[in-house]
């Protein structure tokens, strides 16, 4: 099973914002933590319909970018994401 690594975010109205640094414009938002891993997955599942799997960055290549390492010292996490279907 392939994993894709997810930033996740806290925004401004204190919702967790997911984004996939390797694939555009694939996010989510969920209220609390434990909503995380289901809308993360949904995401996921709903970008690649149609879609060839992209090859995953590894998160100790993404903890470089500096995009990202600005992102992690404000408090986001990364996280792995399986892309399964949604049932």
């Amino acid at each position: 099973m392939i994993h894709y690594p997810a930033l996740i975010v806290r925004d401004r109205q204190d919702r967790l914002t997911i984004s996939f640094p390797d694939l555009p414009n694939c996010t989510a938002v969920a209220d609390v933590w434990g909503d995380v891993p289901r809308a993360a997955v949904e995401a996921l599942s709903l970008w690649f319909e149609g879609k060839p799997d992209i090859e995953p960055t590894a998160i100790d290549v993404l903890r470089e970018r500096s995009d990202l390492r600005q992102e992690l010292a404000m408090g986001a996490v990364l996280l792995l994401i399986p892309l399964r279907s949604v049932d």
